[in-house]
């Protein structure tokens, strides 16, 4: 991390960020190219969980390159 002194280590001051979110973007790859799609997940401790439908662009997306941040 560039700025040490913004860094968040603890993981009590980490909780709140994800907990109090009802949305979240994923980025994934299609093709050669980046897609950021905003999603409804869940957050629970170590574990983040997206919704989404059986198939569709992301779940294509995600088969093709399973690669992805949140």
């Amino acid at each position: 991390m560039r700025r040490k002194d913004r860094e968040i280590t603890d993981k009590s001051g980490i909780e709140p960020i994800p907990g109090g979110a009802v949305v979240c973007r994923i980025a994934l790859a299609d093709e050669n190219e980046p897609c950021v799609v905003p999603v409804c997940f869940g957050y629970g401790g170590s574990m983040t969980s997206i919704r989404s439908a059986p198939a569709g662009k992301k779940i294509e997306m995600v088969v093709r390159n399973p690669r992805c941040c949140v």
